[in-house]
């Protein structure tokens, strides 16, 4: 950085235009140059903001630098200048000055206001001395992208060409907006574009702080596959850092796509609770109609309980589904909710949809915040056969599920030594409450029902505390407490 030249062009036509800082860095290596002598070195020597989201709001970031070792009496005069800017995209470097009895060190700061437009946008920290002349360069990307709060984030993530398939003849996009539509969810469209031929917006990973915005993410990836030809995996690096890290804060996710649980990051797989087991289940030719199943119980499981499903070519989904996964829980809080119809290659139970949930109780609190559903298919391969269940009535259910929210609280009353309890579920999906668990803490065995309230009377006088747990007919849950005093 400190013996770089500018300007370095692109090496692409006959008179190819200036390259730009993510394809210079801070310019060409001058071989030849006294490395030693040079009075100072900036660490880090560049930097990149990544990238960041104005449509919520104005957007701060900043970067200190450290210059070392700084030899002789010097003093260094600093400034910004923006090889590609933008009126609403400020950056500024401070201190202007750096004197020999300075603090060795300088901070660069980005400040974006919500009407910069997206792009990508660079420059550099100049610093003079003298002769002196060294620059240290800057990258930020800004998408504009609002996300009303408590909305569905739909994210388009398939790294294939326009239609997210590779193909003309469908769309997977199309599949997800008409069953949000159809349900009135109100939601945001977010297409990260990458390695896109399309002319829509190139908005990158959604951050975790853009999908803390949604009420729920739902992410597909079509059928962005894991090959000997590509070596990646849907989902790496900033993408499964940022799901993680949304999982981990309490993020409710529905993941679907093949390849997805193959190769990813292992603590991105944990957050989803499955692993790959093998593909491909079913041979392209011979797909069974129906295709998919349910548990067989909704009371044990609602999401997808007496369910069937079409994923055959030939319906009104957005094609054949190539390469279904076979995929096994992983954890404990992992539950299988779609398993696929013979005949089929199964090797795992055949396992195709599992929801991850941690749940507190009264042996043991909640360990895991997040959410997630996944389907190791594609959910724009389902048909909407009129005689099987459909994409709408599988996504209403899994956002459901995804989107309660439960609470409990008990009220007791003392009658001498004999206690009368009622506790009240409240759940923000509405369902029913389906059972009560209570601890009444005096040793008795614990008590189990659908009623929501107990009489209890204790054997002796004293402080006590009873405990209860309840599920909503979601399978999740809360707890509450309240301590009694008996005479």
């Amino acid at each position: 950085m400190t013996t770089a030249k500018t300007p370095v062009w692109r090496p692409d036509g006959f008179a190819p235009p200036p390259a730009q800082v993510m394809e210079r860095g801070s310019g060409r290596i001058d071989l030849g140059a006294d490395l030693i002598g040079k009075p100072a070195f900036i660490y880090p020597p560049s930097h990149s903001f990544g990238s960041h989201n104005a449509g919520n709001g104005p957007v701060t970031v900043r970067q200190s630098f450290a210059i070392s070792p700084w030899t002789s009496n010097r003093t260094w005069n600093l400034a910004v200048v923006e090889t590609a800017g933008n009126p609403n995209l400020r950056a500024t470097v401070s201190p202007s000055t750096l004197y020999v009895d300075s603090p060795k060190s300088f901070t660069l700061q980005v400040q974006v206001n919500t009407n910069v437009s997206p792009g990508e946008y660079e420059g550099f920290v100049r610093l003079t001395s003298g002769a002196i002349t060294l620059r240290v360069p800057y990258w930020i990307k800004i998408v504009n992208v609002p996300i009303p709060p408590g909305t569905i984030l739909l994210v388009d993530d398939d790294r294939n060409s326009e239609d997210g398939t590779g193909s003309s003849s469908a769309d997977c996009s199309a599949r997800y907006i008409s069953a949000l539509n159809t349900l009135g969810y109100r939601f945001t469209y977010w297409n990260t574009r990458e390695n896109d031929t399309s002319t829509q917006a190139d908005n990158g990973t959604p951050t975790q702080a853009d999908m803390e915005r949604a009420s729920a993410v739902v992410w597909f990836t079509c059928r962005d596959l894991h090959t000997s030809l590509n070596f990646m995996s849907p989902i790496e690096g900033t993408e499964a850092t940022e799901l993680q890290n949304y999982l981990e804060v309490g993020g409710r996710l529905f993941i679907t796509g093949q390849d997805i649980a193959y190769g990813s990051a292992p603590s991105f797989i944990a957050g989803l609770g499955a692993r790959f087991c093998h593909d491909p289940l079913f041979d392209i030719d011979t797909i069974p109609t129906p295709s998919i199943r349910g548990t067989g119980n909704a009371l044990v499981e609602p999401i997808a309980g007496e369910v069937q499903f079409d994923i055959a070519c030939g319906g009104d989904g957005a094609g054949c589904a190539l390469y279904v996964d076979e995929i096994e829980p992983l954890g404990n809080d992992a539950v299988p909710i779609l398993f696929a119809l013979p005949p089929n290659d199964a090797l795992c139970q055949g396992i195709v949809g599992v929801k991850n949930s941690s749940e507190p109780t009264l042996e043991a609190p909640q360990e895991y915040l997040g959410r997630s559903a996944y389907l190791s298919f594609g959910f724009e391969d389902i048909n909407n056969d009129p005689d099987l269940n459909g994409r709408e009535e599988l996504m209403k259910n899994i956002l459901d599920w995804l989107q309660d929210d439960v609470s409990v609280v008990v009220r007791c009353a003392v009658d001498g030594r004999t206690v009368d309890c009622i506790a009240t579920l409240t759940s923000s999906a509405g369902p029913a409450p389906a059972r009560f668990r209570w601890d009444l803490g005096d040793g008795t065995t614990l008590s189990t029902g659908p009623s929501a309230s107990i009489v209890h009377r204790y054997g002796s006088p004293g402080t006590f505390t009873i405990r209860v747990e309840a599920t909503d007919s979601w399978g999740h849950k809360a707890l509450d407490d309240a301590r009694v005093t008996v005479r």
